[in-house]
Parts: C-alpha cells; structure tokens; sequence
C-alpha cells in the first residue's frame, strides 16, 4: 500500500468522523479530539491531514456541497431560461440545505460565527457552483438573456451569500416558497439580466 492511499484512507476517516460527530453534537460542539476520537486516530495525526478545525469543516463542506450540486443539478434541467435555472436552484437549495445532515448543521443558530466566516470569507464552497452555473451563464451570455459583464464566479459569490442571509436570518415575509419565489424573481432576476 502507497502512502498516498494510506494518506487518502486517513484523510476520509477523518471527513467520516467529522461528519458523525457533526450531525451528533452540532459543529461548534464537535473538538477535533472528539474528531480523532470517532477517526480511532490520535490528534496528532488528523491534524497531520487537517491543520485545524476550519480546514476539516471546509473539506466535509466541500465534499457535501458538490454531492448536493449534483443532486440539484439533476432536479433543475439546463434546458430551462437562464432564470428559471437560478430561481429553481435558489429554492431548492433553500429547501434542501436546512434538511441536509450536513449542511443544515452549518447553518444553525449555534454555528453561524463558524459558518459566516467558512462560506462567506472563503471561496471554496462558490467554487461548487461556479462548476455548475459557467456553463448556463456562457450560454445566457451568448444569447443575450444576461447582462455581458456578468461571470459566474461574481454570481456565485453574491448567490451563497443570499442563501447564506436566508437561512440563517428568516423573515415573516418570506416564510412559504411561494414568498420566497416572488422575493428572488422580484429582486435577483431585475439584476441578472440585461437592462432594456
């Protein structure tokens, strides 16, 4: 066996453990001793895969946020408008998030100090979906349906940072999906496409 894949296996039962201890305990609750406790490995040795607590979070995020990527992408056909295909996402990221096992823990009241400076002064999570919206946005582009000063990574930045705002700051006015939908398509969808 290589140490790559000795160094793989390590690095997995670490996400593993952390995601258990996740779900169990809550993220701020969850020490990286509890961590290498559930791994069966010592400290010293997730910390030699991981260089702290915020780098492990963002390893398991990762990890979940592409296999929910992928889950959504397969609910949102890229056949539909460029902004059915962002409303669509939207609302269904704001559905599934807070159910996620994962995810729903990130944006618990008891975790926003870690979540807003892990989603919101980070890129990795945009990253996730720079992947998913590049290509709808190119072709958006192309037919003229967007603004040309519009990139992907510019939207994926200021789409997580609305989700992140409405999950974790809920308004009585925006409560139902329905209230949800009129919100985004009323003031996200005006931004996004080209002035007339």
């Amino acid at each position: 066996m290589t140490n790559s894949i000795v160094r793989k296996s390590a690095a997995e039962r670490a996400m593993i453990a952390a995601i258990t201890c996740f779900c169990r305990s809550g993220i701020n609750n969850s020490s990286m001793e509890d961590i290498a406790t559930e791994a069966g490995m010592a400290r010293s040795t997730l910390y030699r895969y991981f260089k702290d607590k915020d780098e492990l979070i963002i390893g398991v995020m990762e990890q979940e946020a592409v296999s929910l990527a992928k889950e959504l992408a397969i609910k949102i056909p890229i056949k539909k408008s460029f902004s059915e295909f962002i409303i669509e996402g939207m609302l269904l990221a704001l559905i599934y998030v807070p159910e996620h096992p994962v995810l729903g823990k990130m944006f618990a009241p008891d975790s926003l100090e870690t979540s807003s400076r892990i989603v919101l002064m980070t890129n990795h999570l945009s990253q996730v979906g720079i992947d998913v919206v590049k290509p709808v946005i190119d072709a958006a582009r192309l037919a003229k349906r967007v603004s040309p000063n519009l990139s992907a990574e510019y939207l994926m930045d200021w789409l997580i940072r609305i989700l992140f705002s409405l999950l974790t700051m809920p308004s009585d006015i925006t409560q139902t999906y329905e209230q949800k939908r009129k919100l985004l398509e009323s003031m996200l969808l005006p931004a996004l496409l080209p002035a007339k």
